[in-house]
């Protein structure tokens, strides 16, 4: 059985793939998007979300945000100095 499961729903229908180890899913325009990277981390899991330059050829990434197993949310702010931390319990 696998541990991470991705689903894509476009104009072609639904498709998926499974991780076992990790898995990386992605959403991209032709100048921004996104990518999640999950991962294990101990009984739990963390997802990575990156803000992309999306389809451009440039492919510059930063995080914004990690999301951890305990419901913990963490918010990168990239703009000004330090990291704002918020407790979202799901």
């Amino acid at each position: 059985m696998s541990r991470y499961r991705g689903i894509v729903r476009g104009g072609r229908g639904e498709a998926s793939r499974l991780g076992h180890r990790s898995l990386v899913t992605e959403c991209n325009s032709w100048t921004a998007g996104v990518r999640v990277e999950a991962t294990p981390d101990g009984d739990g899991d963390t997802f990575r979300i990156y803000a992309t330059t999306g389809s451009s050829p440039e492919g510059r990434s930063q995080l914004i945000a990690s999301i951890g197993a305990n419901g913990l949310t963490r918010i990168y702010d990239h703009e000004e100095e330090g990291i704002a931390t918020i407790d979202a319990s799901f």
